[in-house]
């Protein structure tokens, strides 16, 4: 936004988009909630396939350094 470069599909975000309507920043803070039971629902599914839910930054940086760990060295 700041340096007015191509983000997405030709676009360009400006001050006015990220707080209009349609901006990605309002979608996403509308649609948390909902994403989140989503995510939830999944989790405890037993019939559905593995999730990873993360709940603290501490969490997925540990998930991270066990996958450096465990990565074949190049």
């Amino acid at each position: 936004m700041l340096g007015r470069r191509v983000v997405c599909n030709g676009n360009r975000e400006s001050w006015r988009e990220v707080f209009s309507r349609d901006s990605i920043i309002v979608w996403h803070f509308k649609s948390f909630s909902r994403k989140r039971q989503r995510i939830r629902r999944w989790s405890t599914d037993p019939t559905a396939p593995p999730v990873l839910r993360f709940t603290s930054s501490h969490q997925t940086e540990a998930w991270l350094t066990g996958l450096r760990e465990r990565a074949p060295d190049h």
